[in-house]
């Protein structure tokens, strides 16, 4: 139902955002979450969501009509402004209110009452984010992201399990339920367009990760291993492929083809991430070891 452009614009943000699950279990499972490789890919995945919602919201945008030049300018300028405005009142507004009711609410005997109150504001972040024509994940991912990192991030975490074994299920269910891989089969055209995608997803990221990193004064070895870290995709993905089959702008099988190449893209790159970095370990222990070689080798003459 989705013209050739919304098409083509919602296949391509499927693979923009970077999942790092998978990366930050190798790092961790390494002992490497310190290093300086990994504090590179957590940070530029942060970054690589911010903007991974950015086109989201463009290309949630093109399906109501809005394709023209200055349209996409607009929408790229409400999302980022949504951002900008929603972190600034988050940060200094939000966060100290809920702080501030999550205090006395422990005082009082009502532990939640903070969390409640977060759960509200993530609510209003997302119907208001769905209100300016956004996505309404970008306006939960906002409310997230301003209670990350702070003393309420625990506890906040902690209360929202029940609720994601809940919900998570539920979400997972209901994609998997749309998924046809049959129909994929049936459709031979969409097979090397899996193949194709595949192969760009792979690239795109490895190569533009890599390039940057080097730019960056890192060594070879340790750029080829930020970029096997970023190419990952994952929960972002699934949530876009899945916004583009209930606007109809994709169909079963094509939508079926997406989730079978991030699936695949969050499963073949893991054992190169883990070889990439056991070559920049090997990498530094061989040039940490030359100069005491050169210093215990006896001089000749």
């Amino acid at each position: 139902n989705g013209t050739l452009f919304t098409m083509a614009l919602f296949v391509g943000a499927t693979l923009t955002a970077t999942s790092v699950a998978i990366t930050a279990a190798v790092l961790f499972e390494l002992n490497l979450l310190k290093d300086r490789v990994a504090q590179t890919i957590l940070g530029a995945a942060v970054v690589d969501d911010v903007l991974g919602l950015v086109v989201l919201s463009v290309v949630v945008g093109t399906t109501a009509g809005r394709v023209s030049f200055v349209d996409l300018v607009i929408l790229v300028t409400e999302a980022v402004g949504f951002l900008v405005v929603g972190m600034a009142i988050g940060i200094y507004v939000l966060r100290r209110v809920v702080a501030r009711i999550h205090l006395e609410g422990n005082t009082l005997g009502v532990p939640l009452g903070g969390f409640l109150v977060a759960v509200a504001i993530t609510f209003l972040f997302a119907l208001t984010a769905e209100s300016l024509g956004l996505s309404a994940v970008v306006g939960a991912f906002l409310a997230g992201s301003v209670f990350a990192n702070t003393t309420l991030q625990d506890d906040f975490s902690k209360a929202a399990r029940p609720l994601a074994a809940v919900f998570t299920p539920i979400f997972f269910v209901s994609l998997g339920l749309q998924v046809d891989f049959p129909a994929v089969a049936t459709q031979f055209g969409l097979i090397p367009f899996a193949i194709v995608l595949t192969i760009v997803a792979v690239i795109t990221k490895v190569v533009g990760c890599s390039l940057p990193a080097r730019l960056a004064k890192m060594t070879v070895r340790e750029a080829v291993a930020i970029g096997w870290g970023m190419t990952p995709r994952g929960e972002v993905g699934l949530v876009v492929a899945f916004a583009a089959l209930s606007a109809g702008v994709v169909g079963n099988a094509l939508f079926s083809m997406i989730v079978a190449v991030l699936i695949l893209v969050t499963i073949l790159p893991t054992p190169l991430f883990r070889r990439a970095l056991k070559a920049v370990e090997a990498e530094r222990h061989a040039a940490a070891g030359a100069p005491q070689r050169a210093e215990t080798e006896p001089r000749h003459g």
